[in-house]
């Protein structure tokens, strides 16, 4: 029952909230299920094109919103990989 409650509440953010806001509660989803605390120490195993699968968003926006979320410093991308 709490995992169908969880993926209720993800899944009503995902289709109530701003486009920014999908991909943040996408990428908190992620990192929640490590159950990691520190910021910039979990590594987002997909690619932007499977994280636009992901919250249904074009991937020149997901491309658009990591880089105004990485100028926030809400996520670092070293490499072209996203922390």
């Amino acid at each position: 029952a709490e995992r169908t409650y969880y993926s209720y509440v993800f899944l009503n953010s995902l289709t109530l909230e701003d486009a920014t806001h999908q991909l943040i509660t996408v990428l908190d989803h992620l990192k929640d299920d490590y159950d990691i605390n520190e910021p910039f120490s979990y590594r987002v195993p997909y690619t932007r094109k499977e994280l636009s699968s992901l919250t249904g968003l074009r991937i020149e926006t997901v491309i658009r919103i990591l880089k105004k979320l990485q100028k926030e410093q809400v996520v670092k991308i070293i490499r072209g990989r996203v922390y």
